[in-house]
């Protein structure tokens, strides 16, 4: 089965509108309406490296704390910021108050927030979501810029996030900032292609995963590759490649001085600005739930490590949606079911030279 690549818009890397699917349970983040933001404030989830609430008085505040806001989720990793939610007053981080609905427009508060953080943050999404009080609150979708450093404009300085706090960026911080615009930004994407149940005595599921990198970043990546390694040190692992040629097997216990096998898949040619490059398949046998460390690199910059989750889960219901839908193929022709993406978390960045 091919894989259907997506285009580079479509990819989006981490500026898809992320946080508001992932704080508020969502696909899309366009399906978000009154019920889905009710639930997030009964989670009582609190203010954390990602999230933070604003209540409405700050919109056109004396105070630019949207702005910093903006400034500190910009130049860290992302975040969504909620404004017309109340912070509570009793809670350390705090947690999600009370709904101060506004009357402004999206046009209007979008011609607000454009003068409260410079440059503005590329792919930032303002999603309103009307109340049946009246009025609405504001979604605001920031994420990791590729041009930062960004600027709080009413004072000037630059902010990153530090637990659920901005602060003020450090001088060497800033120049750091400024040498990320020269710099490619890889992401890798990981598909599921297909999943096989245990045979007999046999407990290892097998997956069939399609592996790609994309550069969300301004400029050319030069000798990208995948790394991958086992995850959870604690389960068997097999790796296999589409020749059928066993590239990687754990077992625990018999690792060799302490160390877990590695696999790596290097891209031949620079993946430019934009782009996006399928880097294999590989098939895993393994025992569900697991997981693996996939990390990316390139000469121009560090290496990042992502955990790909392989849970029961996502398993069975990748095998019962294909049957569901392979029913439905007999019946009015459905195209063959499409690969599953599989979501990826960004766990650490390290220095380039770990991997040169």
């Amino acid at each position: 089965m091919g894989l259907a690549i997506p285009s580079f818009d479509e990819w989006g890397g981490r500026m898809s509108g992320d946080f508001i699917k992932r704080f508020m349970g969502v696909k899309d983040w366009k399906d978000v309406k009154e019920g889905e933001l009710q639930n997030f404030i009964k989670s009582g989830l609190q203010e954390n490296m990602n999230l933070e609430f604003k209540g409405k008085e700050y919109i056109n505040g004396k105070e630019n704390k949207i702005g910093k806001a903006i400034s500190g989720f910009a130049n860290s990793d992302g975040g969504l910021l909620i404004i017309g939610l109340s912070e509570s007053k009793d809670d350390d981080p705090p947690k999600p108050g009370v709904l101060e609905p506004m009357t402004i427009t999206k046009e209007d508060c979008q011609n607000i927030l454009f003068n409260y953080a410079k440059p503005w943050p590329e792919k930032t999404i303002i999603h309103p979501v009307d109340l049946a009080q009246s009025g609405r609150i504001f979604l605001v979708d920031v994420p990791g810029d590729v041009y930062p450093p960004v600027q709080e404009a009413r004072g000037g300085a630059y902010y990153t996030r530090i637990n659920f706090q901005n602060v003020p960026m450090p001088h060497h911080l800033v120049e750091r900032a400024f040498g990320k615009r020269l710099k490619p930004m890889l992401e890798p994407r990981a598909y599921l292609m297909g999943v096989k149940l245990p045979q007999g005595d046999d407990l290892m599921i097998e997956a069939t995963i399609r592996l790609a990198l994309g550069n969300n970043g301004p400029v050319a990546a030069t000798q990208p590759a995948i790394i991958i390694a086992v995850g959870d040190e604690k389960l068997p692992m097999e790796a296999y490649n589409e020749g059928n040629e066993l590239m990687m097997k754990y077992s625990p216990g018999n690792n060799l001085n302490g160390t877990w096998p590695t696999m790596s898949q290097n891209i031949p040619i620079p993946i430019y600005a934009g782009m996006f490059k399928n880097a294999g398949t590989i098939r895993f046998r393994i025992v569900a739930p697991n997981c693996l460390d996939i990390s990316v690199a390139c000469i121009e910059a560090p290496v990042e490590t992502y955990t790909l989750e392989l849970s029961e889960e996502l398993l069975m219901g990748y095998i019962y949606e294909e049957k569901k839908t392979a029913m439905g193929r007999l019946v009015n022709g459905n195209l063959p079911f499409p690969p599953k993406r599989i979501p990826l978390k960004l766990n650490e960045t390290q220095d380039v030279r770990e991997y040169r």
